[in-house]
């Protein structure tokens, strides 16, 4: 897919979005260089000489955030005042003035209260949600959370966004989300510029006929997203993240709820999730033991699980502890592990 994550909704990408003076104001021949960039930055990268980590930084992900307005960054900056255990590829400042303000600090960690954001970078098309085949790889989306949380709290609450890429995917996170690991925006760079030496899929495609992805990659994305600005005092983030919740009350609407906003519940949604899947296998006839069996084929989802729940695979029981009172006719159970 060319975009994927729920940090913003579609409706909100493909027509809230529209009435921003962001997206009225880009100039076509200021998108139009920024394409022209890109181009040249994919012909010159090597994506068929397997590159390695230091390649994809340097050849391909510094160019692409310098287009978009990062001039100024440091690398390798420990978020730890003691010890190198949780350092960023980038910290990304605001201007110039900052970052030499930055490196007036001896501390590194001091360093990000003149942050806007971080980035952490992977090779060339590195599975963002999956462990490395060496034995000390992250999860390179656990990784960005872990570290943005830490710049959160070291720049005094002022980095709330973070970036991850492998130079074909990038996301964005944003750390007050409600649900941190799912609510990041990913659009997939490659497929916005319609390169043909890159593999594109079908629904990549499709989502192309609906939005012009390579701009709105350009604004999220972009320096100038990440600076509050007057009279709200607030970024563009901040704007679309309110824009959005506007486009979903809309959406509400249109489906025939009109109440007000349900209270976000981690757990209450977790069960939710987990009775619906328990009704398909069910409607579908599959049994418990071949659920049990599916489940196992999602080691990811098994992986979260286990880190979060002292290593238990909690998705899996709560669908077939949900399956089994559905079976019974207890549509109004709630499971309790």
């Amino acid at each position: 897919m060319l975009i994927k994550g729920s940090l913003f909704t579609r409706e909100f990408l493909i027509d809230g979005i529209l009435e921003h003076e962001e997206w009225k104001n880009l100039q076509e021949s200021e998108i139009n260089d920024f394409r022209a960039k890109l181009h040249a930055i994919f012909t010159d990268f090597p994506i068929n000489g397997n590159p390695i980590e230091s390649t994809t930084e340097k050849d391909l992900i510094e160019p692409v955030i310098e287009a978009l307005g990062w001039d100024s960054y440091l690398t390798q900056q420990t978020t730890s005042k003691k010890g190198r255990k949780d350092v960023p590829d980038y910290l990304l400042f605001p201007n110039a003035e900052s970052k030499q303000n930055a490196n007036s600090e001896k501390q590194q960690a001091k360093r990000y209260r003149y942050g806007l954001s971080i980035l952490e970078a992977k090779a060339w098309e590195i599975p963002l949600d999956k462990k490395g085949k060496e034995f000390d790889d992250r999860i390179p989306s656990n990784q960005i959370l872990r570290y943005l949380s830490l710049a959160d709290i070291q720049s005094d609450r002022n980095i709330k966004w973070g970036i991850l890429t492998n130079g074909r995917k990038w996301r964005l996170y944003f750390q007050d989300a409600q649900s941190r690991s799912e609510d990041f925006l990913e659009i997939d760079l490659p497929a916005t510029l319609g390169l043909k030496d890159i593999q594109i899929d079908l629904f990549a495609f499709e989502d192309s006929k609906e939005q012009d992805w390579l701009k709105v990659f350009y604004i999220l994305f972009g320096r100038k997203a990440f600076l509050k600005t007057p009279p709200q005092n607030s970024s563009f983030h901040e704007r679309a993240l309110e824009k959005g919740r506007f486009w979903e009350s809309q959406v509400a609407q249109d489906m025939g709820y009109g109440g007000d906003p349900f209270i976000w519940d981690e757990e209450d949604r977790r069960h939710r999730k987990a009775k619906l899947d328990a009704l398909f296998f069910n409607l579908y006839e599959i049994s418990e033991e071949d659920a049990a069996y599916i489940m196992d084929t999602f080691p990811i989802v098994q992986r979260h699980d286990e880190e979060a729940f002292d290593g238990r695979y909690y998705t899996k029981d709560l669908i077939l502890a949900y399956m089994k009172a559905l079976k019974a006719g207890d549509t109004e159970a709630k499971i309790k592990l």
